[in-house]
């Protein structure tokens, strides 16, 4: 129980030894499916490291179950933690949960403890290649304005931030969890965005591109869900 209980989750290495001897049934199956739905949303690979790690730890859960579904809970303190650093992934492990639970050989009574303890494996991965802010742009008109917008962010922002340009006008909380947005930048309203949206002019001129990137400077790092229009 103890070697279960205080495994570390931390990639392939650790943890394909594990239950190399156990026999792969259907919960196994259904665990499986849950780490590549995951991956799949998150835009990560759903093997390697992150694969067996998750693995690991939901096979053990399973175990441990089977003694007492205590080894389930998290503390209140963790999964409030949990949910501000990472919400896209808590809710998201929350809804994989949800939907499988009647697909598993044991009982979860505990669900947002097992949330958390799967989002705090999950961010390591998630977040270990990201070395800059992502921005999604999202940009109504002619082809040709949103073409210049392109160019003129690029020029503007591209050391600072990661740009990623969408066609899209409809930005849900599934795209922003599928390019792991961090803003949104956007010459037209956007309904109800739970990251920081920048809403510039129709056309921008020049000094408000510079006032773009001089807010995005100071204020990327606040995760607040808010609209800044530039004027």
């Amino acid at each position: 129980v103890t070697t279960l209980d205080t495994v570390d989750y931390s990639g392939e290495i650790k943890n394909r030894s594990m239950h190399r001897d156990s026999s792969f049934d259907e919960t196994d199956g259904v665990f499986y499916q849950m780490i590549q739905e995951t991956a799949k949303m998150l835009n990560m690979s759903g093997y390697g490291d992150f694969h067996f790690s998750v693995f690991s730890y939901l096979k053990n859960i399973r175990y441990l179950s089977q003694l007492s579904p205590i080894y389930q809970l998290a503390t209140d303190t963790l999964i409030f933690y949990t949910r501000e650093e990472n919400e896209g992934v808590f809710e998201l492990w929350k809804q994989k949960i949800v939907k499988y639970i009647n697909s598993l050989s044991f009982d979860i009574e505990f669900i947002e403890g097992i949330a958390a303890h799967l989002t705090l494996i999950t961010s390591q991965f998630f977040q270990s290649s990201r070395t800059k802010k992502r921005v999604i742009c999202s940009f109504s008109g002619e082809t040709g304005l949103s073409n210049l917008l392109r160019v003129k962010l690029a020029d503007h922002l591209g050391d600072l931030v990661e740009l990623i340009f969408i066609s899209t006008h409809e930005i849900t909380d599934r795209i922003l969890l599928k390019y792991r947005a961090d803003i949104v930048i956007s010459n037209h309203p956007i309904k109800n965005c739970t990251v920081l949206n920048y809403r510039i002019p129709y056309i921008p001129q020049s000094k408000d591109y510079e006032e773009l990137r001089k807010a995005i400077y100071i204020d990327s790092d606040k995760s607040n869900s808010r609209v800044m229009q530039l004027k």
